[in-house]
């Protein structure tokens, strides 16, 4: 992965989908975090959180799609900070032949705990 990210000679910006589980449809400008480990020893939900110094990227286009029957959205994410989240983490995983990183969407900078939302984030190639 450093690798990968030291070859970057400029900003680059991926074009990714989002799927959301439950109830809700994403919005224009949401923010998506990546998910972080607080402690190593503990293995409750407390122990998991999101990186909020330093959000993936935004979301550009979402709603309820009923094709898919369940909320769907496209973002953009910065190149460099998604090869950092992928590196190490546990929360990435391959399924259909595309890869998948679980991340949290968030209605603004400063949202509320409660706001946030569980999400799937893939490349759109």
């Amino acid at each position: 992965c450093k690798q990968l990210k030291a070859s970057l000679s400029l900003p680059a910006l991926l074009r990714c989908e989002l799927f959301f589980e439950g109830k809700g449809s994403p919005s224009v400008g949401d923010v998506i975090y990546s998910f972080t480990s607080r402690n190593d020893n503990s293995n409750d939900d407390t122990s998991k959180g999101f990186d909020q110094e330093s959000p993936l990227g935004l979301v550009t286009a979402g709603g309820f799609s009923p094709t898919r029957g369940r909320s769907y959205a496209v973002a953009f994410v910065s190149a460099a900070m998604f090869i950092d989240a992928l590196d190490g983490t546990e929360h990435g995983m391959v399924k259909d032949e595309k890869m998948f990183l679980e991340v949290t969407v968030a209605k603004g900078l400063s949202s509320p705990r409660h706001l946030r939302r569980c999400a799937l984030l893939s490349l759109l190639l």
